[in-house]
């Protein structure tokens, strides 16, 4: 689960502001000073902004979701920022999309020479295309996601990561060749 921290210092105190996000169930926590403030879990997230008091004063701690798995992370103080943060997937991580291209390039292209993808029309092909790129472009799509979330959960090793990743990406293309063989030709 990503984090991200702030310390503020107000009259002459230290406030440390802690975020504690999960990318694939949307859970959120919001901790102040170690005392948990705020507590959800929005199934579909795209991003929301948390309003709070800090010694009397007006907060806002904002989650800005974009691309999954990308997400930023910015808190203010009566209107004024304390920066943003956006969590660094591990450079690792993008060496499993190398194995969901290969998949999706397989699914699109295997049976395109046969005899009955020949003797549809032009519109079969495009919708025969499309249903085929887009049952595996999405199972592959979810597949990097929840790898991409399993490889930001500090509670794991960074072997247990890799290994999860792995299997995930294993799962999945293995699922989507199996999937979609009732669809090729």
């Amino acid at each position: 689960m990503p984090q991200a921290s702030w310390m503020i210092r107000l009259d002459n105190a230290n406030y440390q502001v802690e975020l504690e996000h999960g990318l694939i169930m949307g859970d959120r926590k919001i901790k102040v000073n170690g005392e948990e403030i705020f507590k959800a879990r929005k199934l579909i997230d795209f991003g929301s902004t948390h309003r709070f008091e800090i010694n009397g004063r007006s907060a806002a701690l904002s989650i800005r979701t974009s691309a999954f798995p990308l997400v930023q992370y910015s808190l203010s103080l009566n209107g004024r920022s304390y920066g943003s943060i956006t969590p660094a997937l591990p450079t690792w991580l993008w060496a499993f999309l190398i194995p969901y291209v290969m998949t999706f390039l397989n699914i699109m292209t295997a049976g395109l020479g046969s005899q009955a993808f020949r003797a549809m029309t032009q519109n079969e092909r495009i919708l025969f295309g499309s249903l085929r790129g887009g049952i595996a472009g999405g199972i592959a799509g979810f597949g990097f996601a929840v790898c991409a979330a399993v490889s930001l959960n500090k509670n794991l090793s960074h072997n247990q990561r890799n290994v999860l990743c792995a299997l995930i990406t294993l799962i999945t293309c293995a699922l989507t060749m199996l999937l979609l063989d009732g669809i090729m030709l």
